[in-house]
């Protein structure tokens, strides 16, 4: 039978482990600039074919696409909160009741922890976004110095 301790440290040691992952691999990406207008703007605009526009559509692409992004899922995270706020009372009530009683204590850690769960789900789906936006254009430049 595994202990509290041994089962915090199964937890939290792969957690730590996976973040760090994370963050070496956002710092790795986060090392190919955008903004440069050199090699890496010959590399898009190729050796034939192309024009000097394309790496900066690339740039402005990448800026819409973002904006597009945050604002898709501002509009998303609108209708969720609604959602979770219904469904927060909704789960109040309905574990509340116990028999013929009423317990508001279990009925409110209940919704407090859904509502939890909720908002980091969302947090989660912000960051993932954020992160695939961030990569896009990154990768193509990537790509580019792989296969021109």
């Amino acid at each position: 039978m595994i202990d509290g301790t041994e089962a915090l440290l199964l937890i939290v040691i792969p957690t730590v482990a996976g973040l760090i992952f994370a963050l070496s691999q956002y710092f790795k990406i986060a090392e190919i600039e955008l903004e440069q207008k050199d090699e890496r703007q010959r590399l898009v605009i190729g050796k034939e074919g192309g024009n000097e526009d394309s790496f900066s559509k690339l740039v402005e692409l990448n800026k819409q696409i973002k904006e597009g992004a945050e604002a898709f899922l501002q509009e998303e995270y609108t209708v969720c909160s609604i959602f979770i706020f219904c469904f927060a009372i909704l789960v109040f009530v309905l574990t509340s009741r116990h028999g013929d009683e009423w317990d508001f204590t279990i009925g409110g850690v209940t919704a407090l922890c859904y509502v939890c769960g909720a908002v980091v789900s969302m947090i989660c789906g912000y960051i993932g976004m954020m992160i695939a936006v961030f990569s896009n254009a990154r990768t193509t430049l990537s790509a580019a110095e792989v296969f021109l």
